[in-house]
C-alpha cells in the first residue's frame, strides 16, 4: 500500500470514531479491569476462608475458637507446631465423643462454662482475677467466658505433651474437674478473700490417682535406721560429739540394718563396718553439734537464696514419685553454690536407680545422702540424664563423680533433745536456712486442687500434718516460706510457690535435712 493510501485510512478511522467515544471506551476498559481484580480477590479470600473453616488447623490458627491474646490484650497470630496441629485435627474428629461428654455435664457446644456458675457472672472481673490466674504461658485466657470445646483446644495447644486420644474421655473428665475446682475456688476466694490463685497447669487434666503418684516422700522405720546407723558409724570412729544424746534413753523399736549388698549393681557396703552397725540400734538419736546453727544474731525479715543466685533451675520429676531425689540434690547444689561458688547439675536418675529400690514409689534424703557417702558423690545430669522412670543401676567406674559430702543432718521430730522429739520452730528453721542454705523438707499435698496452684501464698484447711511430698525451702518473707518444687516451670510461680508461715502448715515443720560439704 502506498503512503498516500495509509494516510487516507488513518484519517478515515479518526473521522469515524469521535473523541468522546474513545474516552468512554477507555473508561469502560479500566472499570472492567478493576472489577476483574476485585472479583479475583474475593474468590481467593472465600477459598482461603473455606479452607480454614474446614481444617481449623492451618499454620496461623486465628479462628474465634482459638484466638490468642497477647499481654497487651490484642489478638495475636500464633503459629502451631506439627503436634499441636495434629491434636486439633484429632479433636475435630472426636466431636461426637466430646458432644456426649458435654451432655453429661449439662452444657451445649455453644454454652460458656460460667453457665454452671451464674453467680460468677455478677462478680467484677478484677476480683475474680485475684483468685483465678488466667494466664497460660505468656497469654491470657478466661475459661469462664468460653465454651468448654474452646477450652479443650486452648489447653492442649499449651500442654500438648498431655494429649492422649485413646484416653480422651478420662482426660476430659479430669480437665472438667479442675475447671470446677478453679471456679469454686474463685467463688469462695472472692467471698473469703483467699490469698492464692488457681489456674491451668500441666496437671489439670491428670486424675487424682495420677497426681498422687508424684507424692513420693517415704519416711519409715528403715529411713530412721539409715540415719541411726550413720550416727553409730561416726560415734564408733570418734568423729563426732553428741551433746544432746541422752545416755540413759533407749529406742524400743528394733531398727534393722539395710542389706549389705545389691544384686543390681548398686554400691556395696564396706566390710570393715563397726560392730555397732551389725547390731540393732537401741537408742534415740540426738542432734549432732555440726547440725546446729551457730549464728544466733537477729534474723532478717526476708531471705531469698534465689536473689543471690544460689538456687539451681526448676526441674520436672514426671510421672514418678521421685521428689526425694530432686529435693535432696536441690539442697546439695545450693550448698555448693553457697560454700564453694560451684554450679552443678547433678543426676537425679543415678539416685533414683541406685540409692533405693522402687525409687519411683518414694524415698527420703537419708537414702540419697547415705548413697553419696558410700559413692563419694554422683555423676552429672549430662552423663546420666533423667528418664522419668526407674532404670537399671549402671556400672559406674567410667562415670566422673561430683559433689562429695562430709555428712548430712536430720532435724525435727525424728531426733531427740533432752530425751524428747525435737519440735522445730519457724525461727530454728530460719537460722538453719540462713547458715546452711536451702533445706530438704516435706509437706502434705492431700489437698488435690494443689495441682492447679498458680500463685499467691498457699493456705489449706484440708491438708494434715502427715507429710507425703518433698520440697526445698529456699528462703522466707514476712508471711511465707519460699519453696522450690519439682513439677516444672509451668506450675506455680515459675516452678516455685509460697506457703503460709507460722502454723506448721501441712506439716512443713515436721523435719528437715541438709548436707554438710
Amino acid at each position: 500500500m502506498s503512503t498516500t493510501a495509509e494516510t487516507t485510512t488513518i484519517a478515515y478511522i479518526g473521522d469515524a470514531i469521535p473523541l468522546w467515544a474513545t474516552i468512554i471506551l477507555a473508561i469502560v476498559i479500566v472499570i472492567s479491569l478493576i472489577v476483574i481484580i476485585v472479583v479475583i480477590r474475593m474468590l481467593c479470600r472465600a477459598r482461603t476462608k473455606k479452607s480454614s473453616h474446614k481444617s481449623k488447623t492451618k499454620s496461623t490458627y486465628t479462628t474465634t475458637d482459638a484466638q490468642q491474646t497477647n499481654s497487651t490484650g490484642k489478638s495475636a497470630t500464633k503459629k502451631l507446631s506439627p503436634i499441636q496441629t495434629q491434636i486439633l485435627e484429632s479433636l475435630e474428629k472426636s466431636k461426637t465423643e466430646i458432644s456426649k461428654f458435654l451432655t453429661k455435664i449439662g452444657l451445649k457446644a455453644e454454652d460458656n462454662f460460667n453457665k454452671l456458675f451464674p453467680n460468677l457472672s455478677r462478680i467484677d472481673l478484677k476480683q475474680i482475677k485475684n483468685c483465678y490466674q488466667m494466664r497460660i504461658d505468656d497469654e491470657e485466657y478466661n475459661m469462664l467466658e468460653k465454651p468448654f470445646t474452646t477450652t479443650i483446644k486452648i489447653y492442649y495447644q499449651h500442654f500438648s505433651d498431655n494429649f492422649e486420644l485413646r484416653n480422651l474421655p478420662a482426660k476430659l473428665l479430669s480437665l472438667h474437674k479442675s475447671m470446677m475446682q478453679i471456679a469454686k475456688h474463685s467463688m469462695d476466694c472472692v467471698i473469703n478473700t483467699a490469698n492464692y490463685q488457681l489456674g491451668f497447669t500441666p496437671y489439670s487434666d491428670w486424675s487424682d490417682e495420677e497426681f498422687k503418684v508424684l507424692l513420693g516422700e517415704r519416711f519409715d522405720e528403715s529411713s530412721l535406721n539409715g540415719y541411726s546407723q550413720r550416727r553409730s558409724e561416726d560415734e564408733s570412729d570418734g568423729n563426732r560429739q553428741y551433746s544432746n544424746l541422752p545416755s540413759n534413753q533407749t529406742n524400743q523399736a528394733n531398727l534393722l540394718s539395710p542389706p549389705s549388698s545389691f544384686s543390681d549393681g548398686r554400691v556395696e557396703r564396706q566390710p570393715q563396718q563397726s560392730s555397732n552397725i551389725n547390731r540393732r540400734t537401741k537408742r534415740n538419736v540426738g542432734v549432732d553439734e555440726v547440725c546446729k546453727a551457730k549464728n544466733r544474731s537477729p534474723l532478717p525479715k526476708k531471705l531469698d537464696w534465689r536473689a543471690q543466685g544460689k538456687v539451681t533451675s526448676i526441674k520436672n520429676q514426671g510421672s514418678c514419685g521421685s521428689c526425694w531425689t530432686f529435693t535432696s540434690l536441690a539442697a546439695l547444689e545450693s550448698a555448693y553454690l553457697i560454700k564453694k561458688n560451684q554450679k552443678l547439675d547433678l543426676s537425679e536418675q543415678e539416685l533414683l536407680s541406685c540409692a533405693r529400690k522402687n525409687g519411683c514409689k518414694g524415698g527420703t534424703a537419708i537414702d540419697a545422702y547415705n548413697y553419696f557417702l558410700k559413692r563419694k558423690g554422683v555423676t552429672d545430669e549430662q552423663t546420666w540424664p533423667y528418664a522419668k522412670k526407674e532404670t537399671v543401676c549402671l556400672p559406674k567406674p567410667f562415670m566422673k563423680k561430683y559433689a562429695p559430702i562430709k555428712d548430712y543432718c536430720l532435724r525435727g521430730q525424728y531426733v531427740h533433745v533432752n530425751g524428747k522429739p525435737e519440735v522445730l520452730t519457724d525461727e530454728e528453721i530460719m537460722y538453719i536456712v540462713r547458715e546452711f542454705g536451702p533445706v530438704y523438707t516435706t509437706i502434705n499435698v492431700d489437698d488435690l486442687p494443689m495441682k492447679n496452684f498458680k500463685g499467691g501464698i498457699y493456705h489449706s484447711k484440708i491438708c494434715t500434718k502427715k507429710t507425703n511430698h518433698a520440697v526445698t525451702i529456699v528462703g522466707w518473707d514476712e508471711q511465707s516460706w519460699l519453696i522450690k518444687n519439682s513439677w516444672g516451670e509451668k506450675w506455680g510461680e515459675d516452678g516455685f510457690f509460697r506457703m503460709k508461715k507460722g502454723e506448721n502448715l501441712c506439716g512443713i515443720n515436721t523435719y528437715i535435712m541438709f548436707p554438710i560439704i
